[in-house]
């Protein structure tokens, strides 16, 4: 199973993504809920670390293993920040409505957790 955790801040913001594990749904290469995981965390990843006045740490230290997470931030980019978050949530939450033996999400906000 894909595990998720899902940062953000009091007010909705992207703070920080883990993800670890092998969904198990279909053999390497043809398993379509770890490809839905992986295309929304690289797309998050990517757009973040490219972005200007946001410095991303990025730490994949093996295959099935990824964390990211905001290091520092310009206060201009809290909208991008939401939105990053409420595109992750959202796309996760459907891989894990529609594979819930493959996929599994929690968001927690920064001091306190919440299952979503």
């Amino acid at each position: 199973m894909v595990k998720v955790r899902l940062t953000r801040s009091e007010d909705g913001a992207f703070r920080s993504c883990q993800a670890e594990g092998h969904a198990g749904y279909a053999a390497k290469g043809e398993d379509i809920a770890c490809a839905g995981v992986s295309v929304l965390l690289r797309t998050v990843s990517s757009l973040l670390a490219t972005s200007a006045g946001i410095t991303l740490e990025i730490d994949a230290p093996e295959r099935g293993v990824l964390a990211f997470r905001v290091k520092d931030y310009d206060k201009a980019q809290d909208a991008l920040l939401m939105h990053c978050e409420s595109f992750l949530e959202t796309g996760l939450s459907q891989l894990q409505e529609e594979f819930p033996d493959n996929v599994s999400m929690r968001v927690q906000t920064e001091n306190q957790d919440a299952e979503a």
